[in-house]
């Protein structure tokens, strides 16, 4: 145990120093597209499998981004993040005790209930963070340390290739009906019946609905091809594919509710609503005026580059990570 206190000392000179590749522990697999986005911090990451696995319609495994059954003999760790609490949180407190690092709990859903609440707040991580304002609100943490880091997209590859656009809606949404509750399913359903002359498209693993793009660049055609990208969530974190479309000038058309709000501003990059008759209009109107669906695509891309482009989450990432192992 000596060894791992004194490398921890020499690690946290290192890390004032900026100077030093980390080696981050991730317990299980859980956010395939985040995690690409993580690794675009330079850091080397060893993700434990624990329940799902790598998903690669989600998308590939990077480079520095291991998955492995346990941690590697030849690999000290200097942290470990785990992106849900329960058994994964457990999990990972048991690997910071054998070699005395720092835990980090990144939250991406919102309580469900009380006892889900209570059982989140029972359990202990150095640091909490959590993926917009109103999500550490929903979670009342305010008596630990607890951070927020946007999410964060890469704008050079979703892009806006200034491509003639077909007056179409596509969303983007993996197992659509097993997670109505959710995703909005039957919302959905209930916006395409107002009007069977709007063309609608979708990519995502549905059974007999849709397919996953089979790559990046088919994804990124596919955004690129709409005009408008209908967002349903009902309960969920920040939809990314929703991110993705407005980083590839799609306007948007939504729903209202959980953090949402906070990266639509309704008029300016997108339209919000609740009621499938008022998602409906707004898809309508949308389509009816060419010129301010551009301009909604425009501003909804500009969003990102200003708001959430990838250098900003990369910096957040990296002031936490020398956070975490300077405690």
């Amino acid at each position: 145990m000596l060894s791992y206190r004194i490398r921890k000392t020499l690690r946290q000179a290192d890390v004032m120093n900026n100077d030093c590749t980390l080696n981050i522990v991730v317990i299980g697999a859980t956010h395939e597209r985040y995690e690409q986005q993580l690794c675009k911090t330079g850091h080397n990451f060893f993700s434990v499998r624990h329940g799902k696995e790598w998903d690669l319609n989600c998308g590939a495994v990077p480079s520095n981004y291991h998955i492995v059954d346990y941690i590697p003999n030849n690999i000290m760790p200097d942290l470990i993040i785990t992106h849900v609490s329960g058994e994964r949180l457990d999990i990972a407190q048991e690997y910071a005790g054998f070699f005395g690092v720092n835990v980090i709990r990144h939250t991406h859903t919102l309580p469900e209930n009380e006892y889900e609440l209570q059982v989140f707040r029972s359990q202990h991580a150095n640091i909490n963070t959590f993926i917009s304002g109103y999500s550490k609100a929903a979670w009342n943490l305010q008596d630990q340390e607890s951070l927020v880091v946007e999410h964060g997209l890469d704008a050079d590859i979703f892009c806006d290739k200034q491509m003639e656009r077909e007056n179409s809606v596509l969303s983007v949404v993996n197992l659509w009906a097993d997670r109505d509750w959710a995703c909005g399913w039957n919302l959905y359903n209930s916006i395409k019946s107002l009007d069977t002359g709007i063309k609608y498209v979708v990519y995502g693993n549905n059974n007999g609905l849709s397919r996953p793009a089979k790559d990046l660049d088919e994804l990124v055609n596919a955004y690129n091809k709409s005009n408008i990208f209908l967002n349903t969530s009902q309960f969920s974190p920040v939809p990314m594919a929703m991110l993705e479309a407005m980083s590839c000038g799609c306007a948007v058309v939504s729903t209202n509710n959980c953090m949402i709000p906070e990266i639509i501003k309704h008029g300016y990059n997108g339209l919000l609503a609740n009621s499938p008759e008022e998602l409906h209009y707004h898809i309508k109107t949308l389509q009816n005026n060419p010129q301010m669906a551009r301009q909604m695509g425009l501003n909804a891309r500009q969003t990102i580059i200003e708001n959430y482009n990838i250098r900003k989450f990369c910096n957040t990432w990296n002031d936490i990570f020398r956070k975490t192992i300077l405690l």
